[in-house]
């Protein structure tokens, strides 16, 4: 063996274990280097030099890109519902279909799957704690019910998804699901024409 190889035996004994001086391999120390200069640089380009973004700049970079997909999506703007608004009930099984998967997708949860309802109300029956006529319905789905937990849907489902889920709803109404949650809130009577 080379002296280069050899191990350094240090004058160190505790209960019996004997301590060596052998050096860490080079990539370990290349490694360690590395990862300093790394630091050090970074820290530099990021918070100094002002050469690259901020985390606050990310952020608002990532919400606007969002935003922006979002409105390409919908082909609206994202106030485009205006106050006092009237809508009529979608009847194509087209957009019914689709109200119906958006219902899935993001109403289940908390009405169940065939609105019989869960932690939110019982959605098929003529009781309605927010109005049950069509455009009330819109409404509750565009402002959400922040006390009940319901967000606002506004900012993540289009006007056109909020229609078709909305009559989609219209189209749960008087059904008769397994286990419906008692009903909630005040009776709504059809009119009809």
């Amino acid at each position: 063996m080379s002296n280069k190889e050899e191990d350094k035996l240090l004058n160190h004994n505790f209960d019996g274990i004997e301590e060596f001086d052998n050096p860490l391999p080079p990539w370990w120390v290349g490694l360690f280097i590395f990862t300093i200069v790394f630091a050090f640089v970074y820290v530099l380009y990021y918070h100094f030099t002002g050469f690259g973004p901020s985390q606050r700049e990310e952020y608002l970079a990532e919400i606007n890109q969002f935003k922006a997909a979002k409105m390409a999506k919908s082909g609206n703007k994202v106030d485009d519902f205006k106050e006092g608004e009237t809508f009529a009930v979608m009847i194509d099984e087209t957009q019914l279909a689709s109200g119906s998967q958006i219902f899935k997708t993001n109403c289940s949860s908390c009405h169940g799957n065939e609105g019989q309802g869960g932690i939110g109300p019982n959605l098929t029956d003529n009781y309605w704690i927010h109005g049950g006529e069509y455009n009330q319905i819109v409404n509750t789905i565009v402002k959400g019910v922040a006390e009940k937990g319901m967000i606002s849907w506004k900012p993540i489902l289009s006007k056109k998804e909020i229609l078709q889920v909305s009559s989609y709803l219209e189209k749960l109404k008087g059904t008769t699901p397994l286990n419906p949650k008692a009903p909630q809130g005040v009776e709504h009577k059809e009119v009809l024409n």
